[in-house]
Formats: C-alpha cells, structure tokens, sequence
C-alpha cells in the first residue's frame, strides 16, 4: 500500500516498494483499472471504500493514500479528517481535500491529474509566500537604511521600535 514506509527514493527516482492492495492497468489513464482485493492497508492511509472492505477498488485508493502521504509531508501527520494545519497552504489542501474524497468519483481523474493540480497549487502557494517575504524584507531593509540616513538624535522606526 501507499505509505511513507514503501515509497523509496533514488536520486530524481521515485519507487513505490509494495503493491499489495490496489493497482491501476494502465498508469495515468482516465479509467481506472478494477482489481478484486481483500480488505487491507495501514490505518492513517487506507481509503473509506478500503476500509469497508469492498470487493472491487481500483487505483483510486492509491491516489487517497498518496493524498495521506502528501499532507502528511507537509504537516508531519496524517490527515485524520482534520486538513486544517497551518502548514498546508490552502490551495494544496484544497487539491489534497479532493483526493481524499469519501467517494473516489469525486477526486481527481488520474494520479497525473493529482500530481499536476499540486504542482501548480504548490507553485502558486510558495510564489506567493515568496513575494509576501520579499515584500515585508524590503519593507523592512528599507526602514533600515532610513535609520543610518536620518540625522543624529532623530527618530525612526525600525521594524515596529523607536530609535533614537
């Protein structure tokens, strides 16, 4: 199953080490492939039709529990129902919400469609982090350089604190 623990890294490469619950016939098709399997899978990452033990799941499970494992990477826990951590910005817990839908029809088409949407959210969320910091950086720099070109015995403000 999908989990921190069976995803191996190797240089750009990334391996999924158990294939034990459900897999896709063709990856990053619009249909999933149906595979019969028992009821299984580690607490934390198993999806709701998994976890009642229904008897054709398909790679849409795969994509629930790579949703469990992404949030998890962020937040440092598995989602347990509750997305709200402040360190999952809210356009990649929107995308990590859909893929961790209760019904599989509801989340994303493919794992590239899941991969791509959080790509783009991720890039959109940390260029705008990264602009909001160079903006409150130069913001601040700038009250700085202010305070070495006012004259002696004046007043500024650096960061929120008098100076005189």
């Amino acid at each position: 199953d999908v989990k921190p623990e069976n995803i191996l890294l190797d240089g750009d490469h990334v391996y999924l080490a158990d294939f034990g619950v459900a897999r896709a016939v063709r990856l990053d098709a619009n249909v999933w492939g149906h595979t019969n399997t028992p009821s299984g899978g580690t607490a934390g990452y198993v999806s709701p039709e998994q976890a009642v033990g229904e008897e054709t799941i398909d790679g849409r499970t795969d994509l629930y529990s790579l949703a469990c494992v992404a949030f998890e990477m962020l937040a440092g826990r598995t989602p347990k129902g509750d997305l709200n951590h402040r360190a999952v910005p809210d356009a990649l817990r929107t995308e990590i919400s859909r893929a961790l839908s209760t019904a599989p029809d509801d989340r994303h088409r493919s794992i590239s469609a899941f991969a791509n949407a959080f790509a783009s959210a991720s890039h959109a969320s940390w260029t705008r982090r990264l602009l909001d910091n160079a903006r409150r950086t130069s913001r601040h720099v700038a009250q700085f350089a202010a305070s070495f070109a006012a004259p002696r015995g004046a007043s500024t403000s650096i960061i929120g604190h008098a100076q005189s």
